[in-house]
């Protein structure tokens, strides 16, 4: 019996925003996003952070219109952070290289948003590989400014597997593209046997595909009556986000790394036969849990 080992899981990393309807004196009126024809590409689009509490999508939409014209914003507001995406690129150079705008607070004291871009390839993150499972946390802190240089990064996020042990490689944040290159090329000369390269997008901003699915399931579990904010429900969401997220690896895992390089010539052409491995996947069309046993035959 064939059976299916994963399926698509399709997250989309910026998430859908709400579209101006009207737009007088660059503020807006937000409808619900249905209204997206020939939307500005995903390049126009800038990440917003330290946001404060109680602020609306409109409030961002203001701070952000005397930078350029906004076309859209979506603002996760459990989070201090949220997206805005303008329609020329032109607006997202000048808001990325001047002074970005400020937000008042509940207080009434004026907050500086922090504006980071939206990028195919972040400039100042580096994933770092080839650690042995022995690896941790506070040894990898330990020995990195030594191998970098000098170079200290921002952060160090070494991935880990559900059993403790490091997965093989680490994600570390530096102050700009000249750290990361610089620690890049001292990784390079002092580490060779380790596989460093700039971390990709989905990479880094699994932490807001999260937040994203907790959102989702909130609103599910209101839609069917429950109290999402009573006590045995309150970590529900990021229980069921961090579920699916593992249920689902095998997408984000690196054939390169399971391989290991466990490939060999052989001379023999007989064939080979490996039976009753134990699988548990998804079901791709309800999105639960299924096992049992494959056989696999191969020349």
């Amino acid at each position: 019996q064939k059976v299916s080992i994963f399926f698509r899981l399709e997250v989309s990393v910026l998430p859908r925003f709400a579209v101006p309807t009207t737009m007088e004196n660059n503020a807006s009126i937000f409808d619900d996003g249905d209204n997206q024809e020939n939307p500005p590409p995903q390049e126009h689009s800038v990440l917003v952070s330290n946001v404060p509490r109680g602020t609306t999508r409109d409030d961002l939409c203001k701070a952000f219109s005397t930078k350029g014209a906004v076309y859209a914003t979506e603002l996760f507001e459990n989070r201090q952070y949220g997206f805005v995406r303008f329609y020329n690129a032109s607006d997202v150079k000048n808001v990325l290289t001047s002074k970005p705008p400020s937000i008042n607070d509940s207080q009434g004291n004026a907050v500086v948003l922090r504006v980071s871009p939206i990028s195919d390839e972040p400039k100042n993150v580096l994933r770092v590989g080839g650690f042995g499972p022995e690896m941790d946390s506070h040894l990898l802190r330990e020995m990195i400014t030594t191998w970098t240089n000098g170079v200290k990064p921002l952060n160090i996020d070494l991935v880990m597997t559900e059993e403790g042990q490091s997965k093989g490689y680490a994600f570390m944040e530096f102050q700009d593209n000249g750290a990361a290159l610089e620690a890049y090329k001292a990784l390079e000369i002092n580490k060779p046997q380790y596989s460093v390269e700039f971390a990709k997008l989905r990479d880094v901003q699994k932490d807001f595909v999260m937040r994203r699915m907790e959102q989702s399931c909130y609103q599910t579990l209101m839609d069917l009556g429950e109290d999402a904010s009573r006590e045995g429900l309150l970590k529900t969401p990021q229980r069921w986000a961090k579920a699916l997220q593992f249920l689902t690896r095998g997408y984000s895992d690196s054939l390169h790394e399971l391989v290991n390089g466990a490939i060999f010539d052989e001379s023999h052409h007989e064939l080979v036969l490996v039976k009753d491995i134990v699988v548990y996947s998804m079901c791709e069309h309800h999105m639960l849990p299924f096992w049992g046993k494959v056989h696999v035959a191969y020349i």
